[in-house]
């Protein structure tokens, strides 16, 4: 019943919703174009153990055997790729990736793969820029790696390769956020075209009974007495009477 009700009141009135609509479609148009684009780059890289393995002998005549860095892996390797995400995740080391600007947004983690990936995902103004952010950010992954192993005194040997699984893709352009925007701005000029088109008709419907109420009797109209009240018979005649004298013509004789 109340959605009828409103179709009819947009209906009376609608000389106001429909400009109100008209001018919110607009304004979600410009929204649309007002809001700057974001493109979007992502890579993923593993990371796996030496062929040599994770230990070199001490006797070079027995080297040691060669493994498949594809079948070594243990939680060691979790536990670096999550170092690794934690470092690019610090504030000096993100504001020197993204150069300190506001419009660059990059997000680091295993990508929910669960095991020793380092997924990097970052957004950009122009696709230039986000595919830029995410291949210096395997870049600052790996010296980091390499860096961190000659600081702990490991051999070069059994230095943690780094395997790139998903290379740093082309940017591609989100719309998500300029329709969440226009969006926003539609439902908004769409609110106050309802909103607008209710106070009209509340406007229109206390000035009906209003014109009524004030509507005073014309003086050129007869006013009859009304029914006397129990008990005042005589009274009220008398008063009538004088109120409206009789006038007797006399016959002519």
């Amino acid at each position: 019943m109340d959605f009828w009700k409103t179709i009819k009141v947009l209906l009376r009135r609608w000389y106001v919703a429909l400009p109100v609509l008209v001018l919110s479609l607009g304004t979600a148009g410009i929204v649309f174009a007002s809001v700057p684009p974001q493109y979007e780059s992502t890579g993923t890289d593993l990371l796996t153990v030496p062929k040599a393995g994770a230990t070199v002998t001490n006797d070079p005549t027995k080297p040691a055997g060669i493994i498949n860095p594809l079948l070594a892996f243990d939680a060691s390797l979790t536990t670096t790729a999550q170092l690794l995400t934690q470092v690019l995740l610090d504030p000096a080391v993100y504001a020197q990736l993204t150069g300190n600007d506001k419009h660059i947004e990059c997000q680091a983690g295993d990508g929910g793969l669960r095991g020793p990936f380092v997924q990097v995902v970052c957004t950009a103004p122009t696709p230039e820029a986000s595919k830029k952010t995410v291949e210096n950010a395997f870049a600052r992954l790996s010296s980091e790696l390499i860096e961190r192993q000659k600081k702990l005194g490991a051999p070069e040997a059994t230095f943690i390769n780094v395997e790139t699984v998903v290379a740093p893709t082309e940017a591609t352009l989100l719309v998500g956020g300029k329709l969440r925007a226009a969006g926003a701005a539609l439902a908004l000029g769409l609110a106050a075209s309802l909103t607008s088109a209710f106070m009209i008709e509340s406007f229109m419907q206390r000035r009906k009974p209003k014109a009524g109420k004030d509507k005073k009797p014309d003086d050129s109209e007869p006013q009859w007495p009304k029914d006397p009240p129990p008990g005042d018979g005589p009274r009220y005649n008398k008063m009538a009477s004088e109120a409206n004298p009789t006038v007797r013509i006399a016959r002519p004789s």
